[in-house]
Order: C-alpha cells, then structure tokens, then sequence
C-alpha cells in the first residue's frame, strides 16, 4: 500500500505491476457475500476499507493528476467498476454491511465515496471518452457509457428492485451532504446523458432533482444542461438542439414546466443569490434553449393535455415569477426580454 502510494511520476511501470497484481483482490472482496478466500469477515472488512485509498495513490501521479494508463489498467476489467460503484452506495443501501464493518471495529471514511467516484469520472473522461480515440469509436464508447450506466449499484440477490448507477447519481446529488460528491456525481450524469444513456425514469429522477433538489446557482446551471441534453436529439449544423417527442412530452408529463419556472424564480430575483447579471443571463439562455429545442412539441395536443393537467402550479409559478421579474431594477431590457420570451 505504502509502496504504491509512495512512488514518483517515474515509477508507472511498477504501478502498472501493483495494478495487476490487486485485481484478484478487487475480484473477491466484489462477492460481499461470497467471503470463503477472507477466512474471517474481518479480514474482508479491513481491506474494504484501505482498498480505496490503494487506487487512488495508484492512479494518481504528480504531475497529471489522474493517470489514464493506470485508470485504464484497473477499470478495463469490469470487475473492478463494479467494486466501484457498489462501494460508492454500501453506507446508503447496505445497512447490513455499514453495520458489520462498524462492528468489527471500523467505519466506512466519509472522503471514500467522492474519491471513489472520482476515479471514476477520471476514467470515463480520460479513457472512455478520450479526444485520443478515433471517431470510428464512438458506438463502442457510448456501448462502454451505457454498460456503466446501467450497473445496478447492489446485488440484486440483495435488493431484487435496485437502481442502476445513474439513477443512483440521481440519489447521490439529491441526498448527499458533501458538495464534492454533488459535483462530480453532475459530472458523472452529464457524461451519461451526453451519450444517450437515457430512458423514462432517468428524465423522472432529473427533473424531480431540478424541482426539489437544487441548492445553488452552478447546480441550477448544471440540471439546466442536463434537461437539454435529456430531452433533445443533435442535429448537424443546428445550434438549437431538436427535441426527441417522446422525452419531451414525458419531463413536461412529469413537471419540466414547473421546473423552468421555480429555477428562474429561486436563482434569478431580487435576494441576491446570483450577484453577476451574467449569472442572470446564463441561466435564463440555458431554460430558453430547453424551451427552443422542444418548441413545436410542447405546443403540440399532446403536450398541451399534460401542460393542463399541471395548469394550476404552473400558473402559480407563473405569476409569482413575472411579480420578481417586475421588482428588479438593475436587471437590463435585454435580460427582461429574455425572460419574458421564455416566459411566454
């Protein structure tokens, strides 16, 4: 352990070594329920709890951060990724588990969970989704994305109905007190959504994250990009995303509206939370363009039947909504306009 934390930026040939030497390890400890190598649980519950701190002093080198050979050497094997991601959920889904370790002396480290997911993130980032790669990649990327996406995040032996992981980042930014873990489970979710790993529930667990769950502006920015990438298909050439009908209809079924308008409400007043009139703007052109790409849809029938059936809240956002915009003085005819188009 020591070793592998310890060695300089020179040393990645004998990371590479430790790495391969540590994947039969990652293998057992993965089977939490299959202990027979470990002899004793305790042992199992002590190399839980150190073998984090392991990879991230493997992965990391001083002068680039996160290393993608070595991201690349450990997470290749899908063993390893599943370790990740169901370690990343034992202190919130497995209370049999949290509880076995803390019997046996110990507890699950609060900074295991973001560095966990950094790893991660730095995998998918600069291995996955790597500028190095060929074009020709970029089905066999967004199948590797999709793989990730779907891992469901505890055994189903233990929990028949378990989430997948990215519904289980939903969780996570919903839940967690640690602003490092919201971050990079955002990150983690736009990398997701931007390859298409998207279906009805992942639309439903972000806009009930965008209407209940946002804290600040950089996160009311970030479900802004999100809901964009949720609902819209790219199109070559056209700055404005084209909605996908069926997503569109289902995040306005399931309260997108109400979302745009509690956002533009909450972070773009009179209080003082967003002190740049550029914060402002930012947010207003992010919920205009999800109002832009789905345009023709949302006023189409079937959209506007599920508009009416939410009629009452959305009129309440809207009036309370234009009220703010009325109060604020320093707030430009250009921004006003904005807000009025988007709006309407």
């Amino acid at each position: 352990f020591l070793l592998a934390d310890k060695t300089s930026s020179t040393d990645t040939c004998l990371k590479l070594k430790i790495a391969e030497g540590v994947k039969p390890l990652i293998r057992c400890l993965k089977r939490d329920n299959r202990r027979e190598v470990f002899k004793s649980n305790n042992i199992w519950c002590a190399l839980f709890r150190l073998l984090p701190m392991l990879l991230s002093g493997l992965c990391l080198q001083s002068k680039v951060g996160l290393d993608p050979e070595l991201l690349e050497s450990l997470f290749q094997d899908k063993k390893t990724i599943l370790f990740v991601i169901r370690a990343v959920f034992y202190r919130t889904h497995r209370p049999d588990i949290t509880k076995e370790i803390h019997q046996w002396g110990g507890k699950i480290d609060d900074g295991m969970v973001p560095e966990l997911l950094k790893l991660l993130d730095g995998y998918i980032k600069k291995v996955v989704c790597s500028e190095n790669r060929p074009m020709l990649d970029k089905d066999a990327m967004n199948s590797q994305l999709m793989d990730i996406a779907t891992t469901r995040i505890v055994y189903q032996h233990f929990d028949p109905d378990a989430s997948t992981f990215i519904i289980g980042l939903t969780y996570l930014v919903k839940n967690s007190a640690n602003d490092e873990v919201k971050e990079v489970s955002y990150n983690l979710l736009q990398s997701f959504v931007a390859a298409k790993c998207v279906d009805k529930d992942v639309i439903k667990a972000v806009i009930d994250v965008g209407r209940h769950h946002v804290s600040c502006y950089e996160h009311a920015c970030s479900v802004s990009v999100l809901t964009i990438q949720l609902v819209s298909s790219s199109v070559k050439d056209n700055p404005i995303p084209v909605a996908n009908e069926s997503y569109m209809h289902y995040a306005v079924k399931h309260g997108l509206i109400e979302m745009i308008l509690g956002l533009l409400l909450e972070y773009w007043n009179d209080k003082g939370e967003i002190e740049r009139e550029q914060d402002r703007s930012n947010l207003v052109n992010l919920l205009t363009r999800v109002i832009q790409s789905g345009m023709e849809i949302i006023t189409s029938d079937r959209a506007a039947k599920a508009i009416r059936a939410r009629s009452d809240a959305i009129t309440l956002l809207n009036e309370q909504l234009e009220s703010s915009i009325s109060r604020i003085c320093s707030v430009g005819k250009q921004q006003t306009a904005r807000a009025q188009k988007c709006l309407a």
